[in-house]
């Protein structure tokens, strides 16, 4: 676990709507056109990483399917599973959301939807220890995990909506905390929006920079050397963008199953 970091070239794709691409008959081929497994075929042209999206209940009250791959715990696990047969690493993302989690829309859950204050701090630290502990008890656990999807606006709106960055810090630490209770050492990612054009000082991170010190302190791994005082959840922009001109930059093209990279940021840039 957790050895997703140590590398210093990552290839990967999410490809949470697999499963339900192939329940609707959707093939795939290699480049000499023979007809294979997706995974096996990513693995072979050089992929090594898989992120899969996870939803609390992607289901409406009559019990209908929201689509787009309908990932809820069960279809996240079969698709874990079939990624680590095929010795390729794991980045789980967990929404905190029935459907899509995005920079326009951040939805609670139906079931935490009056939760407010510290009940929604708990759902949101109960879920992730019940997700984790999960996958544990399945043996397929992830190799990162990355808490919440496109938080530049904040999370579980309205409570945690920008510019509430007292109520984000809380929730995102909840998540974080969750995750370091089953396991200390694994890397987490923050996932900021328009990564290929933000910096330092740009859509509002000056605001959001001094909510730092508010920040779990337990979890100075991600993207950060060992040693730093304190995990600085909205610093990460910096240290992946080298300039605000870089807009080529790979960081938030892995949603779209382009191959996105993650190095060791910190040995070459310095905030």
């Amino acid at each position: 676990m957790g050895s997703i970091s140590d590398k210093k070239f990552i290839k990967g794709m999410d490809i949470s709507s697999l499963p339900e691409l192939e329940r609707l008959g959707a093939v795939f081929y290699d480049k000499d056109g023979d007809e294979r497994n997706l995974i096996s075929v990513l693995r072979e042209y050089g992929a090594n990483a898989i992120r899969i999206r996870l939803w609390n209940n992607p289901y409406s009250s009559e019990g209908e399917p929201y689509g787009a791959g309908t990932n809820d715990l069960d279809t996240a696990m079969e698709l874990a599973k079939r990624v680590q047969e095929q010795g390729m690493e794991l980045l789980l993302n967990l929404h905190y959301s029935d459907f899509w989690a995005d920079s326009g829309r951040q939805i609670k859950p139906k079931a935490w939807a009056d939760f407010t204050g510290k009940r929604l701090e708990s759902a949101v630290y109960d879920y992730t220890v019940a997700v984790l502990r999960e996958f544990q008890r399945e043996g397929v656990f992830p190799d990162m995990i990355q808490v919440g999807n496109e938080l530049s606006n904040g999370l579980l709106w309205p409570d945690g909506k920008r510019p509430d960055y007292e109520t984000i810090a809380m929730l995102v630490n909840a998540g974080i905390h969750g995750v370091r209770d089953i396991d200390p050492e694994i890397p987490i990612m923050i996932h900021l929006t328009t990564a290929g054009t933000m910096n330092c000082t740009g859509s509002g991170l000056t605001i959001i920079l001094p909510m730092t010190e508010k920040i779990s302190t337990s979890s100075a791994y991600l993207m950060i050397p060992s040693g730093t005082a304190r995990w600085q959840i909205w610093s990460i922009t910096c240290m992946i963008l080298p300039s605000a001109t870089a807009k080529n930059w790979w960081w938030q093209r892995f949603l779209w199953g382009i191959p996105w990279r993650i190095t060791h940021l910190m040995k070459n840039w310095n905030l």
